[in-house]
């Protein structure tokens, strides 16, 4: 039966394959243009992103798209700083990979009447970027879209902006032009008119460029570019108008002037905008990012190009590929082909085909086609497999299996508005996030104390982990763009954190508390020197450390002298030995002996040196006696430690220990503690810690002190800033907090 169904299936198959319209793809021997590689502009409504998305948002299309080209425009006054220096878009572009930075120098529908003061001005806009940041913009266009320019516009264009980059050591600079808004045969007679009758600036023009929109690169242009020796680019193309993350139309068309462009030549292709917050135009952007909701807004050609950018590699060579035949497939004005294909040879002498099928769009009735490609210089191989990626509206960069070429020759389905590619190298599906969370969700910080949150993207090798960050008050609560909370003053804040994909949302609230921190009197196993005794692990220094005479189960801890609960563990391991506290625990017990020890905490990773590592303990019990306990071989090596209460949940905290502190806040004068009636109290204490826990007084109170009920401290003892002040007994203490202005 198994057989029966296996034939049936395959006979389903060979017929479905059969009964489908066949397109011959005939691909040439011939090498013709070496990839450099693609790109993407970038223009306004950058600073309006909040820079954690920005990053996000700049990885999701300079970095994951392979893109090497960074095209900007020359914003007048200070607005090019402002939009590609202020707000780290160049630093993160070239970060992501980015290593040509291409000046588009803006409108130039019309020639400037003073070509000598433009070409100044472009060469100024490099050379004072070049100075103050060390970013080199290698390449320059003329102009952008010159509608109304002349062959002899062009050239005086060329001539001049040459001129002033030599004279402003910038003859690394390459010009490239006209950035024609299309290769229509009147621009094609203009680069011809500029060869002709102006060698001396043809010979300065390092690369032609035209773009991508209703017209597409020709083969007249391809030839243009090879028997000229100058690498043809493409640096613009777009469609205007709001996108949809269901605009199959769009994405199919830009990713069907992509793979022509190939197919004619083009060494360089740059899309029109990477990313922006512009979202009343996100038809000529890759991403947008949404201000009112936090999201970043993903369209459908998002993966279409995506796809197609990141199946050909800089360095891969071209082959011509011709329809049934000797048939050109083109994209211009009035003759725009159901199908597109292109073919390249990688440099690791892996192979990559894209295929796109665009009917359904373009005046075309939708149509399913098999496509087979003839490729004579792979006809001696018996068989190749292919790996197949495939994107449509609902599947985003799918792996599709393998088709086998036999003999040069391999066939294969296409639906209306789907892209295909094939490789002979390895592929990387998309692959979505299915769930996402933040942990811990729950927070008590002390001032000024960070913590990194930690995310949770299941399935872990999902392809687009970026993760946008927002506190609901930066004022309690800063959150960075990895998740690193900071608490800033007392207060509650949610942080919400984002997926860049899929707007994905999980959630943590903070409670910013004022925590003291606990004393008591230091023991551990024995220290193998007194240089090394257990008095280092609370003297605020990270050179030094508690070494043990014991391998094995060293300890070295507190004695509170009453009962406390913590809140907060802060640590720091031996420089150099960070490994040996892996295993370690913090145990707490309320039995000096630790005869039935309660684990607050393990340390299951590398603890950063040199810095406080906090943990935030929420067992609520509270305990007399806590210790750091090393594992096997840790020698008890750890360098500081510090516990802190919530005096919010501290016990033990009796409510007739009243004090005040006043003025409140002080500006100048002296700080006055008001006492309440501590006669009959045993050891009382005052103490004050500034937010970053160092001891400003730390005194016991004598007879005196308790029987005028009143302690006066002057102002100079303090910097603006917030206290605490601390008054304890045997029975407990109570806190306050002093505002110094």
């Amino acid at each position: 039966m198994k057989k029966i169904n296996s034939l049936f299936i395959f006979l389903l198959f060979a017929y479905c394959l059969s009964a489908q319209t066949e397109v011959i793809m005939n691909v040439g021997i011939t090498k013709r243009q070496e990839f450099k590689g693609s790109g993407a502009s970038l223009t306004d409504h950058i600073d309006l992103i909040p820079e954690g998305a920005r990053k996000v948002m700049s990885a999701m299309t300079f970095k994951d798209f392979n893109m090497n080209t960074l095209r900007m425009w020359n914003w007048g006054g200070n607005t090019f700083d402002n939009q590609y220096v202020a707000t780290r878009a160049i630093e993160f572009a070239t970060k992501d990979g980015v290593t040509n930075l291409l000046l588009g120098p803006g409108n130039g529908i019309n020639a400037p009447a003073d070509m000598t003061a433009y070409a100044n001005g472009i060469a100024l806009r490099i050379k004072n970027l070049k100075d103050a940041t060390g970013f080199l913009i290698n390449v320059t266009g003329v102009a952008n879209e010159p509608d109304n320019w002349t062959s002899a516009h062009l050239g005086d264009g060329i001539s001049k902006i040459r001129t002033a980059l030599d004279a402003n050591g910038l003859s690394m600079v390459k010009i490239v032009g006209p950035e024609s808004s299309n290769c229509d045969d009147h621009w094609y007679n203009i680069m011809v008119g500029v060869k002709n009758t102006n060698p001396t600036a043809w010979g300065k023009l390092d690369y032609i460029a035209s773009h991508s929109y209703n017209m597409c690169a020709t083969e007249k242009w391809a030839q243009f570019s090879f028997s000229n020796n100058k690498d043809y680019w493409m640096t613009e193309s777009a469609n205007d108008g709001v996108d949809s993350e269901t605009n199959d139309n769009e994405a199919t068309s830009l990713a069907a002037r992509f793979i022509n462009d190939m197919n004619h030549g083009v060494v360089n292709w740059v899309y029109f905008i990477a990313y922006s917050s512009d979202m009343g135009n996100t038809m000529t952007k890759l991403l947008s990012y949404d201000a009112v909701t936090g999201k970043i807004f993903m369209p459908c050609k998002y993966f279409y190009m995506k796809q197609v950018y990141t199946t050909f590699k800089s360095g891969s060579v071209f082959r011509k590929v011709l329809a049934n035949g000797t048939g050109e497939m083109d994209q211009t004005y009035n003759n725009k082909s159901p199908y597109n294909a292109a073919v390249a040879q990688n440099t690791d002498g892996t192979w990559s085909i894209a295929v796109i099928n665009g009917t359904g769009i373009q005046g075309f009735s939708a149509t399913p086609y098999k496509f087979t490609f003839n490729m004579p210089e792979l006809a001696s191989a018996v068989a190749i497999d292919f790996k197949v990626l495939r994107t449509n509206l609902t599947r985003k960069m799918v792996d599709d299996g393998i088709v086998t070429m036999t003999n040069g020759k391999l066939s294969i389905v296409i639906n209306a508005k789907e892209v295909v590619t094939l490789t002979t190298g390895n592929i990387q599906p998309h692959i979505p996030i299915t769930s996402f969370s933040i942990d811990p969700q729950l927070i008590n910080l002390g001032l000024r104390a960070s913590l990194t949150l930690t995310p949770t993207i299941t399935p872990a090798n999902a392809t687009i982990k970026g993760i946008i960050w927002k506190s609901s008050n930066s004022g309690f609560v800063k959150v960075d763009d990895s998740g690193v909370i900071t608490a800033m003053v007392p207060g509650t804040a949610t942080i919400t954190a984002t997926t860049a994909e899929g707007s994905k949302v999980a959630t943590c609230t903070v409670n910013v508390r004022l925590e003291n921190k606990l004393n008591g009197t230091w023991s551990s196993s024995g220290a193998s020197a007194e240089a090394n005794d257990e008095s280092k692990v609370f003297d605020a220094d990270f050179t030094t450390y508690f070494n043990s005479t014991m391998a094995d189960n060293a300890w070295v801890g507190v004695d509170f002298g009453a009962e406390r609960t913590i809140s907060t563990v802060k640590m720091s391991p031996r420089i150099g030995f960070a490994d040996r506290m892996i295993g370690g625990k913090i145990q707490a017990s309320n039995t000096p002996d630790f005869s039935n020890p309660t684990d607050l905490l393990t340390v299951n990773k590398l603890l950063t040196e040199n810095i406080q590592n906090i943990f935030i303990n929420t067992d609520n019990t509270a305990f007399r006696y806590v210790r750091y306990l090393s594992p096997v071989g840790g020698f008890g090596n750890v360098s500081e430690l510090q516990f802190w209460t919530d005096p919010k949940t501290a016990l033990i905290t009796p409510t007739d220990l009243e004090f005040e502190v006043f003025p409140n806040p002080i500006i100048n004068g002296n700080v006055t503690v008001k006492l309440g009636d501590f006669k009959n109290e045993q050891n009382v204490q005052i103490r004050i810690i500034d937010i970053n826990g160092k001891d400003i007084l730390l005194r016991k109170l004598n007879s005196q002190d308790l029987n005028n009920e009143s302690i006066t401290i002057n102002r100079s003892n303090f910097i603006s800033g917030i206290y605490q002040v601390s008054i304890s007994t045997d029975k407990g203490s109570k806190t306050l907090k002093l505002i110094v202005k």
